[in-house]
């Protein structure tokens, strides 16, 4: 929720969401759970939820009756466009290599490479 409200304060509608809460899935209406991958697997054994994980990697994004074609991951034309809305004075690179991205940037923004 608190990045949620980050893109709101930027002007980018998210439509409409509320917090998370186990009474909400018990109810079992028709929303969207969207949990971070380490508390994915604790939705096992949930009745009426189906379980779909967001990843670039294909094999993890099929399901038995489904297939979720979206990732996780933002692709090198997202990376710039949000670096250029944002405007931040550091940028950190966690996954893949982060020096492609040092090395288009320049000395604008530093760039901190994690990995």
């Amino acid at each position: 929720m608190p990045i949620n409200q980050i893109y709101e304060r930027l002007g980018i509608a998210l439509g409409k969401h509320q917090m998370y809460g186990r009474k909400l899935m018990k109810e079992q209406l028709e929303y969207v759970y969207i949990v971070p991958p380490f508390t994915f697997n604790s939705y096992i054994k949930a009745t009426g939820v189906k379980r779909l994980f967001a990843s670039g990697w294909k094999n993890l994004q099929v399901n038995r009756e489904d297939t979720l074609f979206i990732s996780d991951h933002v692709d090198w034309n997202d990376i710039l466009q949000a670096i250029k809305m944002v405007n931040p004075k550091q940028v950190w690179t966690l996954h893949g290599n982060g020096s492609y991205l040092k090395a288009h940037i320049g000395g604008e923004i530093m760039v901190k490479v994690l990995n």
